[in-house]
């Protein structure tokens, strides 16, 4: 036991235990099982994992495996619809879980997604950026961009050449950033960050630049604010996703689905005719009408592919592994999709919104 990569795992030489874990070999646990429709509808949580050893772990299949790597679990944004909340800066502990991320390098996994908490304002990002970078594995930052408007703060992640990045554009106008995320945050200040991003991925810096906009009740009358992206150097690519509230008293961020249908009657014209490659995330293929292609949910059902999580406690850091989206859980079937056509690549309705599809607002396809 005196190896570096047991005392990691058992927490000997002082460090707190990392402990890992895979999900149970259940079929209620399988988001793209036939009995999704029929589950309790739950994102998973840590009672439906099995402990397992690094061994253990290493046997996976690691062919075309992600990490997905939290290295803060806290935000200088209090976004009500989001699980971090924590007032504490708990941070991963990089240096012991950089030993099993070795390993499973060396097992084949080649690409990474670093998030938290927001690994902006995380001090060691860049280094870790550049460790995953020294083992060969292209990374992609989540974030929400604010930290951006210093060119100094960006050229230090710009050193560490990450692959991309995810920009969170969380409103519009400081007043709804304020009621959103507890910050108010002036547009040009967004507006500042996102340019500096742009031309960076003009020059060729990095190769993926995306921007997503989670749709809530604030912005949902405003989404064409959003064209100006088009006037940026090299604009991203626009993700836009509905809120999923993670608590019941969140649940009034939740967009009518009335109020979204006649915002997009207007803006998604427009983005058809722009030079902005657009795409959904957790919205019911019924809402997107003809443009339903453009879901990213649609090709979660059949994706397969091993997801490494890696997430910061005060009592050890986990290591969570998976295969698919597991998250897909947290949606559910109305009695008037049944019928649906696509009822099949459908991530459904999330449970906690059921309530604004009750009066017939959405048509399920027919076969």
């Amino acid at each position: 036991m005196n190896d570096p990569v047991s005392r990691a795992v058992s927490g000997k030489g002082g460090a707190k235990p990392l402990k890992l874990y895979k999900i149970k070999s259940e079929p209620a646990l399988d988001p793209t099982g036939q009995t999704r429709a029929l589950m309790g509808y739950h994102a998973p949580t840590l009672d439906d994992y099995l402990r397992i050893s690094l061994l253990e772990a290493l046997d996976l299949d690691m062919r075309d495996a992600e990490f997905f790597i939290d290295l803060t679990f806290f935000c200088n944004l209090k976004c009500n619809y989001c699980a971090v909340s924590s007032k504490e800066r708990i941070a991963l502990d990089w240096k012991q879980s950089l030993i099993p991320i070795k390993a499973m390098s060396l097992m084949g996994v080649r690409s990474a997604g670093l998030g938290g908490g927001e690994p902006g304002i995380y001090q060691h990002t860049p280094k870790v950026l550049q460790d995953l970078r020294d083992l060969k594995i292209e990374t992609t930052v989540f974030t929400n961009g604010i930290w951006a408007k210093s060119q100094r703060k960006l050229e230090t992640f710009m050193r560490a050449r990450p692959r991309g990045f995810m920009v969170s554009y969380k409103a519009f106008n400081e007043d709804d950033y304020k009621k959103l995320t507890g910050v108010p945050v002036p547009t040009s200040v967004m507006k500042q960050a996102l340019g500096n991003f742009s031309r960076r991925f003009q020059q060729g810096e990095f190769q993926d630049f995306k921007v997503n906009h989670v749709v809530t009740s604030l912005s949902v009358k405003n989404l064409s604010e959003m064209l100006w992206l088009m006037d940026l150097p090299s604009p991203p690519t626009m993700i836009l996703t509905m809120v999923e509230p993670h608590s019941l008293s969140a649940i009034e961020i939740y967009p009518d689905p009335r109020a979204l249908i006649k915002s997009f009657s207007s803006l998604l014209p427009a983005l058809d005719k722009s030079a902005i490659t657009y795409i959904f995330d957790s919205f019911p293929l019924c809402l997107l009408g003809e443009r339903w292609g453009k879901s990213l949910d649609v090709n979660r059902f059949i994706d397969r592919r091993t997801r490494i999580y890696f997430r910061p406690r005060p009592d050890g850091d986990q290591i969570l592994i998976h295969k698919g989206y597991q998250r897909l859980i947290q949606y559910g079937y109305l009695k008037e999709c049944d019928s649906c056509a696509k009822r099949a690549v459908c991530p459904g309705i999330h449970k906690r919104a059921m309530k604004y599809y009750k009066n017939g607002v959405l048509t399920p396809f027919q076969h």
